[in-house]
């Protein structure tokens, strides 16, 4: 705190205005040029995180006398305060006056804006948001057309290849030149460690491609999506989604659940190997739907067997309204469509959320 200024902010918790109000101690800091800005700024828990600010407000005024108050419009800050388990959102109020000196007088006190009161929730959302697909692989390959079995076996056989290549010329050298700068550098240690390296991430990417041809046993597409959610939104579950199966599927589950997802940047991996990664963390998953059904035919349409409403008000009374400060860091919505079955591929559909409103996420709505 400084000894030439104090500031401290007034929150109304029911009508979200906020009140800011400066005392200035020191004649030197009066009749000065003077500037306040909100910031929210996006903290990441990790050692070499990588943070993100926005300006939300900024007032610039002169210190004509020794107490001055202002407001900031709810219309200029409609943030939160949040404490997760991988970021934290946080807002600080900055006052900074032209005083003459070398230096201008500075001062940052932290605003305790609102804390939107949430239920507790006992549901894991790794779990339930990304559960454990298992499946039988010859059984999975058995359903798809010839085409689609002859592609996925070209690929695994692709990428066989393209490991057992990649291994052999790292660890033999490769040209002369090559072979030079590997013993320099790192020696042979290294060049295994690069290739095991390179073969594992071919590796998953072969496999993320075979999982997506493995899901053209069937088509599971969106039916009908509204233009927005809101928490009065309710959709028959045989108008959301529609699909035909090349096969009989027994003992499937079909979900609807949603979640928040804390989103930020980290810094991994120094010198050439460093890299910035981008990480979404799913948090608070609510199921908003589930249905169990024993057998629906092949060539006939799944919605037929699927029954109930989804309703989405509970998305809106169980997670945080989306607050994102730039495009990669903050809180985000996320919701999706799960067709489980214990031995094919799982289906998976992504629903939009640029339609969600921040003031909808309140039971009056305002």
């Amino acid at each position: 705190m400084s000894e030439k200024a104090t500031m401290e902010f007034e929150v109304d918790q029911e009508t979200g205005g906020i009140r800011v109000k400066i005392e200035i101690h020191s004649e030197s800091c009066l009749n000065r040029d003077a500037t306040f800005t909100l910031e929210s700024q996006v903290r990441v828990k990790y050692s070499r995180a990588k943070h993100s600010s926005r300006i939300s407000f900024q007032h610039n005024f002169r210190t004509n006398r020794s107490r001055i108050e202002f407001a900031i419009p709810k219309t200029s800050f409609s943030g939160y305060w949040y404490d997760g388990s991988k970021i934290a959102i946080e807002c600080h109020g900055t006052l900074r006056i032209d005083d003459g000196l070398v230096a201008d007088t500075t001062l940052q006190e932290k605003l305790v804006c609102t804390q939107i009161q949430r239920p507790k929730v006992r549901t894991n959302a790794k779990e339930l948001m990304d559960p454990d697909d298992s499946f039988d692989f010859s059984t999975n390959l058995e359903q798809l057309s010839p085409i689609g079995r002859f592609g996925t076996a070209g690929l695994i056989l692709f990428s066989i290849v393209a490991m057992c290549m990649v291994f052999v010329f790292f660890n033999s050298g490769g040209d002369v030149e090559s072979s030079r700068r590997s013993a320099d550098d790192s020696g042979p240690l290294g060049a295994l460690l690069g290739s095991l390296f390179l073969c594992f991430l071919i590796g998953a990417g072969a496999w993320y491609l075979i999982k997506g041809m493995l899901r053209q046993y069937m088509t599971f597409t969106f039916n009908q999506l509204p233009n927005r959610i809101d928490r009065s939104t309710a959709i028959p579950v045989k108008k959301l989604v529609s699909g035909i199966s090349r096969c009989d599927l027994h003992n499937v589950v079909l979900r609807v659940v949603a979640c928040n997802v804390e989103k930020g940047k980290y810094v991994r991996g120094r010198g050439s190997s460093r890299e910035v990664i981008k990480f979404k963390n799913p948090v608070r998953c609510v199921l908003l739907h589930e249905q169990p059904v024993d057998m629906i035919p092949k060539n006939v349409p799944v919605e037929n067997y699927f029954e109930g409403i989804v309703d989405f008000g509970a998305m809106f009374d169980v997670l945080y309204p989306p607050y994102m400060i730039g495009s990669v860091h903050g809180i985000d919505v996320h919701w999706e469509v799960q067709l489980l079955h214990d031995e094919l591929v799982d289906q998976e559909l992504t629903g939009p959320c640029t339609g969600l409103h921040y003031q909808d996420f309140f039971t009056d709505g305002t």
